[in-house]
């Protein structure tokens, strides 16, 4: 009996002590990323494709967490690598948390790269930036990854310290926000929001409503600027529009014309000229005139309108930021 509590207290005590030891996955300190080789979607050969990946593990580089080797990674993944039987492989194989993916589309000397950041126990694409480099050479390509790479190594650093943060403006302000179908307020905003993917949607009366999905991660503050486009109004109406402001135009050269005319005509007779002293033999063409002209005025202010209320949407622009522990990043869209 006495050998039996023993053993069981021994039990109980290494169980205790031991835990501790172990490092939380969760944690900063336990997280470990692998680079999954480059996907190039265009001609490349293979030392310049060996550069660019430099250049990505290269802003990876000093964040804290650790990276696993290069060779080891691209011995376990799959070409691509792109199914939760790879990111699972790697997570028990090299015990990764995370995986960073990397995509370089080339068509001639312009140069389109997106790097994400997945989740390697479910697949969940954590954070993502793009940037677009046109007539570039490789050089600034691989500076660009390297940026690129930073911009993800700071985020990485930044999850769980703190709640996510989620800043919206607008052009124009007052538009309304909603996350995941809900009001949560008006722009300019700025709000602690639960970390995960939600939909975005920003509405305001007269304009066209941008939605987009937004990952946010604890720690970090996301910022997102918008300009939203006026609503394109109806074909109908623009008809309508360009149909009353070439009626204005006319009826205003109409009356224009016989007012001019008006004046013209001298009487023969000075003596003969009726109680408004306008010649009796010739017809008065000022009241018709001037009907035409105020008509003409009418129709041209409507006419413009309602061209403007329904003028197609200029094109969209959109900018979007993060800030973090350790710096702060942009990206736009115009």
């Amino acid at each position: 009996m006495r050998a039996a509590l023993l053993y069981l207290l021994l039990l109980i005590s290494w169980i205790a002590l031991g835990a501790p030891a172990q490092a939380d996955e969760g944690s900063i300190d336990a997280r470990k990323v692998a680079v999954l080789p480059l996907v190039v979607e265009g001609s490349i050969d293979d030392d310049a494709k060996a550069g660019l990946m430099s250049g990505l593990r290269d802003g990876l580089e000093r964040g804290e967490f650790t990276i696993a080797p290069q060779n080891e990674v691209d011995v376990l993944a799959d070409s691509p690598c792109d199914r939760q039987a790879c990111y699972g492989k790697l997570r028990s194989e090299l015990g990764v948390s995370h995986l960073v993916r990397a995509t370089v589309k080339i068509e001639n000397r312009d140069y389109t790269m997106q790097v994400e950041l997945i989740d390697a126990e479910n697949g969940t694409v954590v954070a993502s930036s793009d940037d677009r480099c046109d007539i570039c050479g490789l050089e600034e390509v691989g500076e660009m990854l390297s940026s690129q790479g930073a911009l993800l190594r700071a985020k990485i650093d930044a999850m769980g310290a703190g709640p996510a943060i989620l800043v919206v403006d607008s052009k124009p302000s007052g538009a309304t926000v909603m996350i995941d179908g809900e009001v949560v307020g008006t722009t300019p905003l700025e709000r602690s929001v639960i970390a995960g993917e939600h939909v975005l949607r920003v509405t305001a009366d007269g304009y066209v409503a941008e939605e987009r999905e937004v990952t946010f991660v604890p720690g970090v503050s996301e910022s997102i600027s918008l300009e939203l486009s006026r609503a394109a109004g109806s074909k109908k109406g623009r008809l309508f529009g360009a149909l009353s402001l070439a009626g204005g135009v006319v009826a205003l050269g109409g009356g224009g014309a016989l007012l001019y005319l008006d004046d013209q005509f001298k009487c023969v007779d000075p003596t003969d000229v009726d109680a408004e002293g306008d010649c009796r033999e010739y017809y008065n063409y000022s009241p018709g005139g001037g009907v035409l002209v105020a008509a003409g005025a009418a129709l041209t202010t409507l006419g413009v309108v309602l061209l403007l209320r329904h003028r197609k949407p200029k094109s969209k622009a959109s900018a979007s930021a993060a800030i973090t522990p350790t710096g702060i990043w942009l990206r736009g869209r115009f």
